[in-house]
């Protein structure tokens, strides 16, 4: 499964990246808690990340491999 991104400098622009990385996290099977565990920050700061819509490339990319994702660049059509 892909989850599609599109960036801008080093944040992930996209109008529901909350909701869609937390679909994406659930629909893994996953939750927040085993998430930010297999990265290395805790749940609170993975909450918090989502929440402000703010997320680095390198963290979302980390987050797509702990749930067997992979982050795919798509042009604009």
């Amino acid at each position: 499964m892909y989850l599609y991104i599109y960036k801008l400098n080093d944040s992930i622009i996209h109008m529901d990246v909350k909701n869609e990385i937390k679909a994406a996290i659930y629909e893994a099977g996953y939750d927040l808690k085993k998430v930010a565990e297999a990265i290395g920050i805790s749940e609170a700061s993975l909450s918090n990340m989502l929440s402000r819509r703010s997320i680095r490339y390198d963290t979302a990319k980390k987050i797509a491999e702990a749930i067997n994702y992979e982050l795919k660049f798509k042009p604009k059509l």
